[in-house]
């Protein structure tokens, strides 16, 4: 199975608590829990970014992550503010957000994250992209929910989405083009999934017990 036939099979949008949140049903507790959680990957992903870039040799895909890297640490601002301006639009405070203890799903997500990107290029490629690939999808997914039926209508709380709706599809195409469809690559893109389906989940079983 190819790369793209991993990302396919396993894309989030097809997991049950995106699914709620895509038609209303997640409680306002749950997703706060997730602005929390998700704080702690978005503001570990430099620290993921720069440990792949040790590996990855010249090239489009190189080029690529350095962008990502940019964009992330400046691009309107760090992309950890932009997550901390929806999570206020969810009613908690900054201090409420960096203060959250991680839960055990996501501790190993970012550890997953720590471990395949500073493997080698193939697998921090592998696991990079298997999330930079459906992000752009996934992110509009979000923000329509959030429109929909959660009330965020401010450009603030909604920017994070809004933002990486667009800005990573061309980041994942030159991602790609360095990416090899070697048994590294695709065992890396395999355990990311794995990871981000494992840390969903957790939410998921919130959601069921609201």
């Amino acid at each position: 199975m190819g790369i793209n036939s991993i990302v396919k099979e396993r894309h989030l949008l097809k997991h049950p608590f995106y699914r709620r949140w895509q038609m209303g049903k997640v409680p306002m507790e749950v997703l706060q829990s997730y602005a929390k959680q998700y704080y702690h990957y978005e503001k570990a992903l430099p620290s993921f970014l720069e440990s792949a870039l040790e590996h990855i040799p010249e090239g489009p895909a190189r080029t690529a992550i350095e962008e990502v890297l940019a964009d992330e640490s400046g691009h309107p601002k760090a992309h950890s503010e932009l997550w901390l301006d929806f999570a206020r639009g969810l009613g908690l405070s900054d201090e409420e957000v960096k203060n959250s203890e991680a839960l055990p799903r996501t501790k190993n997500l970012v550890a997953t994250y720590e471990s395949l990107c500073a493997r080698g290029a193939d697998e921090a490629l592998g696991a990079l992209y298997a999330y930079e690939s459906q992000f752009p999808e996934v992110a509009g997914a979000k923000a329509d929910g959030l429109r929909q039926f959660y009330g965020l209508s401010e450009e603030a709380p909604l920017q994070f989405f809004d933002l990486h709706s667009t800005l990573d599809i061309e980041h994942a195409k030159a991602i790609r083009s360095g990416l090899s469809d070697s048994e590294y690559s695709r065992e890396s893109a395999h355990l990311a999934l794995d990871a981000w389906w494992g840390m969903l989940d957790q939410f998921e079983a919130m959601a069921d017990a609201a």
